[in-house]
């Protein structure tokens, strides 16, 4: 046999708890070779009332704001107290091309905001380094080229 249900939302006067919170923000690879990530965001509702959490996660590299991606009320749904919910974001594409430019330490900040008029925030970071090993290993190959050739050159 095969249910169907719903689930009824009621304002109701009195005291209630809104809490929640960033569970888990963690990145696939801490070390990337290319300026891309899998990140995976978990939010927990630990209060006694539904909620619908939205925000933004926030990509800063060495020199400032990079990126931001809007994390929309629908991504979670709504939420019922006691339970965790988790999605995936990806950011960069994965066929981005590794550059001594994007080389760096990279911060990503998820901000989420709940309750019944966005009061609460909750916030959290997670770091990761991207460091391109190919263009680097083409760099300091044409660099011990250079001093051998230099090198031998004094030699003869």
């Amino acid at each position: 046999t095969k249910q169907v249900s719903t689930v009824f939302a009621l304002n109701v006067t009195g005291d209630s708890n809104e809490k929640g919170y960033i569970r888990e923000l963690s990145v696939e690879k801490f070390f990337s070779g290319k300026p891309y990530a899998d990140i995976e965001l978990v939010f927990g509702n630990k209060g006694d009332v539904y909620m619908r959490p939205y925000g933004s996660l926030t990509l800063f590299n060495q020199w400032g704001k990079l990126d931001e991606m809007k994390i929309e009320k629908n991504i979670f749904g709504l939420m019922a107290p006691g339970t965790l919910k988790r999605t995936n974001f990806t950011w960069g594409p994965q066929d981005s091309v590794a550059s001594l430019a994007n080389m760096g330490v990279y911060r990503i900040l998820a901000t989420l905001y709940y309750g019944k008029n966005s009061e609460y925030v909750a916030k959290e970071s997670v770091y990761f380094v991207v460091f391109p090993i190919i263009p680097i290993a083409g760099v300091i190959m044409v660099i011990v080229a250079v001093f051998y050739l230099l090198r031998r050159r004094k030699k003869s």
